[in-house]
Parts: C-alpha cells; sequence; structure tokens
C-alpha cells in the first residue's frame, strides 16, 4: 500500500481494507458451509481448506502481473533462529488451549502452557541480540519503547479474544442450538459484515480519524451494546427465534468493529517509525491470531463447561410440559418417571461428553426402549429439543459475560494511548 499509493491517499486505502477483511470474515463461513453441503467428489469437509489452493494460485498470477516491485534498497535478512522460538513458544501455549479440553486437561497440557515461557523469553533475547547485530530481528526491539505499540498491541489482544470467541460460540449456538444448517448459521452473521462496512464507508475518513482513541472506546462500547441485544433477543424470543430477530444485535456489534478496526491500526503505529512500520503491521497481525487462539480456547472452556455443568437444570424446565403431555397420552405415572428420567440421563450425559459423535451408553439404553408410540416418542424428542435450546442459550451468555469482559479491558487500556493519533499514522 505505501508503494502503489500517495500518503494522502492511503487513508482511504486502509479503510477498504478493513471493510473487505470483515465482509470476508463474515462470508467465508457462508462459502464452507456451502462447500461442505456440495461434498465435492466425497471430500465432505475437507475442501474448506483445499479451497486454499486455488485461491493462492490465482493470488500470485495476479501479483506477478498487477503489484510492483517492492524489494527494499536495504533488504534484511532472515531471523531463522527468532523464527523458531517464536513458533515454538506459541505452539507449546495455543496447543494445550486449544486441545486442553478434549482430553481432560491433562498434566501435560499445564506443563506445555509452562514450557512456552523460556521460548519466549528466549525470542526476546534473541530479538535484542539480532537487531544489535545486524538490525535484522524478526520484531524490532525499539518498538516495544513506543507506548502506543505496545498498549496498541494489548487492545488488540484482548478484542480479539472476545470478537473470535462471540463468533464461534454464536455458531454452535445456531448450528446445535437451534439446529440451524452450516449455511442459515453463517448467512445470520452478514448484519456484522454490513455493519463493519458501513462504519467504514459513513465513517472512515470523515468521523473516525478526528475521534483519535476516542473510536476505539466507541467502537468497543458500541460492541459490547449489540452483543447485550442479541443476547436479549435470544431470551426474549426463546428456542422459536428466527434469523431477522438476531439482525439489530448483529448490525450494531458490525458497526461497533467498523469503528474499532477503523482505528486501530492508526492506534499502534502512531509513534512507530516509517521504517519498522512492516515489522509492526506484522506483529499486529500475529497478536490477532493470537488474541483469537486464546479467546477461542478460553471461551471453549466457559461455553462447554456451562452446557455440562447447566444441562440437568435445563432439561428441568422442560419437565413440567412433558409430563402434562405423556398424561395426555394416558401414560401412567410410574412410567412417566421412568422416561423422564432416562431421557435426562442421556440429556446430562451427552452434554457432557467430549467427542460429540460418541452417543453415551445411556442414551443407546433410551433409544432400545420399547415403542411408547410415535405421539410419545415425538413429545420426548421436543422436550429435549427444547432443553437442549435452552442449554445453549445459557452457555452462550455465560460467554457473553467473558467477552463483555474482554471488551471492557481494552476500553481500560485505550486511556493509555494519547487522545488523538497522528494523520500519518493513518496514512500507514
Amino acid at each position: 500500500m505505501q508503494i502503489m499509493y500517495k500518503p494522502h491517499e492511503r487513508g482511504a486505502i486502509n479503510g477498504l481494507f478493513g471493510m473487505l477483511g470483515g465482509l470476508s470474515a463474515s462470508l467465508g463461513p457462508v462459502i464452507g458451509g456451502l462447500l461442505i453441503k456440495a461434498n465435492i467428489v466425497g471430500l465432505d469437509w475437507r475442501p474448506i481448506f483445499l479451497i486454499n489452493v486455488p485461491i493462492g494460485i490465482v493470488a500470485l498470477i495476479l501479483a506477478t502481473r498487477y503489484l510492483p516491485n517492492g524489494k527494499s534498497t536495504h533488504p534484511l535478512k532472515l531471523d531463522v533462529l527468532g523464527t523458531i522460538f517464536l513458533v515454538l513458544a506459541l505452539g507449546l501455549l495455543i496447543f494445550p488451549l486449544i486441545q486442553g479440553r478434549e482430553y481432560g486437561w491433562p498434566a501435560w497440557a499445564f506443563i506445555l502452557v509452562a514450557c512456552s515461557i523460556p521460548f519466549f523469553v528466549l525470542f526476546v533475547l534473541s530479538q535484542i541480540r539480532k537487531d544489535r547485530k545486524d538490525g535484522s530481528s524478526l520484531i524490532a526491539p525499539s518498538l516495544f519503547k513506543k507506548r502506543s505499540f505496545g498498549v496498541g498491541l494489548g487492545i488488540n489482544l484482548v478484542f480479539e479474544m472476545a470478537m473470535l470467541g462471540f463468533f464461534l460460540t454464536f455458531g454452535l449456538f445456531a448450528q446445535i442450538g437451534l439446529g440451524y444448517t452450516p449455511i442459515h448459521a453463517a448467512l445470520n452473521g452478514l448484519p456484522i459484515a454490513v455493519g463493519i462496512t458501513f462504519a467504514m464507508i459513513a465513517f472512515g475518513q470523515s468521523v473516525i480519524p478526528k475521534l483519535g482513541r476516542k473510536a476505539l472506546q466507541i467502537g468497543s462500547v458500541v460492541m459490547a451494546l449489540g452483543l447485550l441485544i442479541t443476547n436479549l433477543a435470544i431470551f426474549h424470543f426463546g428456542p422459536g427465534i428466527n434469523s431477522f430477530e438476531f439482525i439489530p444485535g448483529l448490525l450494531i456489534t458490525g458497526l461497533g468493529m467498523g469503528f474499532f478496526f477503523g482505528s486501530l491500526f492508526a492506534a499502534v503505529l502512531n509513534d512507530v517509525d516509517p521504517q519498522h512500520a512492516g515489522s509492526a503491521s506484522g506483529t499486529l497481525n500475529a497478536i490477532q491470531q493470537i488474541g483469537g487462539a486464546v479467546g477461542i480456547a478460553i471461551i471453549g472452556v466457559i461455553f462447554f463447561g456451562q452446557l455440562t455443568t447447566g444441562a440437568s437444570a435445563n432439561f428441568d424446565t422442560t419437565t413440567a410440559k412433558l409430563k402434562a403431555e405423556l398424561t395426555a397420552q394416558h401414560i401412567p405415572a410410574t412410567t412417566q418417571s421412568s422416561i423422564i428420567s432416562g431421557v435426562k440421563k442421556c440429556f446430562v450425559d451427552r452434554n457432557a461428553e467430549q467427542d460429540s459423535s460418541v452417543v453415551p451408553a445411556s442414551c443407546k439404553t433410551v433409544s432400545t426402549a420399547p415403542q411408547l408410540g410415535s405421539v410419545v416418542s415425538s413429545d420426548i424428542a421436543n422436550a429435549a429439543k427444547t432443553a437442549n435450546t435452552v442449554n445453549f442459550q445459557y452457555a452462550f451468555r455465560a460467554a457473553f459475560f467473558f467477552e463483555v469482559g474482554a471488551i471492557a479491558l481494552s476500553v481500560i487500556l485505550s486511556f493509555f494511548l494519547p487522545k488523538q493519533f497522528r494523520k500519518e499514522a493513518y496514512e500507514g
């Protein structure tokens, strides 16, 4: 962008880049859902990763054709050792966080997290040494002497934790809690893309640059408001909620994200020397990935933990209605208790199961029970479906509190930024 566009043009280009990023983040799940449904040559879910191959090939061809020569007049050397230390440190941190729950949080998960610390230390030391040696460190240590850079990274880290955590839990709630297809669930997220796009187009050049750090704060608060409205809608409309009733909350959430991302790069790059802009923006992108991975790991523990602990109580919310329906079918009271007890045991065990493809033994017992008639079977299935939606509602709400907490932390951190950002920071 710095090579192809003049300084006064870069603000608009950065805004367009941010808008396309938000749009693609919302369209990606839709395309993924279409690929899964198509089941290309029997590959099932695998094309959602294989699609990167043709996209990469096309990108290489277009880059060769249209991008100018961006080779630096003072090229840096590869920081091989620093890269190895960073990969090991991040791998040791993120892998156990994401896989820990699936394996029941074994001791090795905590050991790996602890082992990541010395590798982070080695990475920092290697960066200082490499910078002194030839100035080719992966991340320039001098960047962290600028308070706005470190604070900006911290804000981005916690905000990404909230944002990616929301996308994960919303997708799970829509597909498993409400029974939407992958495509239907993905389409629900389009109002967020609309909100981001509108904010970037309407305010990206005229309003956001004038607000400075207030743009980050406004964006965070508006996003939190959107998440609150979405949660209220879920509990107000209940299991019968439809896609249109999600729109207000998600649209507001997208508006908040647009304000946030419209000023994020300016916040991080505010005090960064132009010659270190590449290293700074690369670090920012890496932090985004780390924040997303850590956020998904943490929110996964909260979300699935609530599904497990709340299963019994949330199933009980359907018991009275189920009893009434069974009574209407002239099922004896003792048989009713046995049926409800068995279904509840299956429901609780299924929510406690780490692997969703595994059918608990208690569910096999229910499925092989003597037939009580299609009407009774339908009543039982509907009760279990309603209980499942209620259980996911409360799990989604538990995740919401984490997300709002992360957003609140980003607002607090923003007060350590300058009130206004340099014009050049918006221009890349």
